[in-house]
């Protein structure tokens, strides 16, 4: 009997864990200290802890062994520490401009950039280790840090591709699933939008400061990636591999027919105020049948606007 594929909601678990843990309040020192006290728990959970209180024993995650969500949790929580450090350095710098804080700042993320490559490494190890939401999700994140590292190293071109194959990725994630993972793809997706449309107008994309940045998205991966797939392994070596899995994933959701999607979005609509509001969500339109129902019942026999107002409030 084969195992079921691992599912772990990378997107949902960043969000959660960013929201909850300080950085609505960009408080990342908070966060950081979240990230070194789950990380400890976890690696206890899956008998991985480096060692005592007087010694200390480096244990890695490797690819092989992945048998659990709680393997990607740490090689996840590795490279969130790390960034939340590197944010934290950053706002520092931005107040002192001290060279040694920035110096460090890049060594932080490099090491998020690490972990994320593991992690995405990890969740492609072999096939059916990981399903093929979590494998892209991995793959997003992963691109998402190397964009932000290439942005502080002022590698536009870099910055760019990475933004943009992360941008790509998540915008089909979006169109697959349920309400919820729509909004997490487009939260990844505007967190995506500044680096995309700065490194692009760096980079002298033409029409750059005038482009929104799906715009600028469909251009630079049309012209500069799926046209140059050479150019594009110079900056991400796993290029081909990566637009491969999303082809598969692309091709197994068309097969089946969901019904909470974004192109279900625009099709689901109501009036408001004399204007046309459309929605994603499969459990609003529940509710709005609900209500039509039972405003047509209430209204039977009895046109009058307060027996409808009445059924409303029961």
């Amino acid at each position: 009997m084969s195992k079921a594929p691992i599912e772990f909601g990378i997107f949902a678990y960043i969000h959660d864990s960013r929201q909850t843990y300080g950085l609505r309040a960009q408080d990342y020192l908070r966060y950081r200290r979240f990230c070194a006290h789950r990380l400890r728990n976890v690696r206890s959970a899956v008998k991985l802890t480096q060692g005592t209180s007087t010694t200390f024993r480096k244990k890695e995650v490797s690819a092989d062994m992945v048998k659990s969500p709680e393997h990607l949790e740490i090689l996840l929580l590795q490279a969130e520490r790390a960034w939340a450090f590197a944010m934290d350095l950053r706002e520092l710098y931005s107040h002192t401009e001290e060279p040694r804080q920035r110096y460090h700042l890049i060594r932080r993320l490099r090491a998020a950039c690490k972990a994320g490559e593991q992690l995405a490494a990890a969740a492609a190890a072999s096939t059916g280790t990981c399903d093929g939401r979590t494998l892209l999700e991995a793959h997003a994140y992963r691109l998402q840090l190397q964009s932000q590292l290439h942005f502080e190293l002022e590698e536009w071109t870099s910055a760019l591709d990475c933004a943009v194959l992360s941008r790509v990725i998540s915008e089909q994630l979006a169109l697959v699933g349920s309400s919820r993972h729509y909004a997490l793809a487009h939260a990844m997706i505007e967190a995506l939008d500044p680096i995309v449309r700065l490194a692009a107008y760096r980079a002298r994309v033409v029409d750059a400061q005038q482009s929104q940045p799906a715009e600028l998205t469909a251009q630079w991966y049309s012209t500069k990636m799926q046209n140059d797939v050479a150019r594009a392994e110079q900056t991400i070596s796993d290029y081909s591999e990566i637009t491969a899995a999303l082809d598969a994933f692309v091709a197994a959701a068309s097969s089946s027919v969901s019904d909470d999607t974004q192109a279900l979005a625009y099709a689901n609509s109501l009036m408001w105020r004399g204007g046309v509001v459309s929605y994603a969500s499969q459990e609003l339109e529940v509710l709005i049948k609900d209500g039509q129902e039972a405003l047509q019942k209430a209204t039977e026999g009895d046109d009058t606007l307060d027996v409808a107002i009445m059924a409303f409030k029961r």
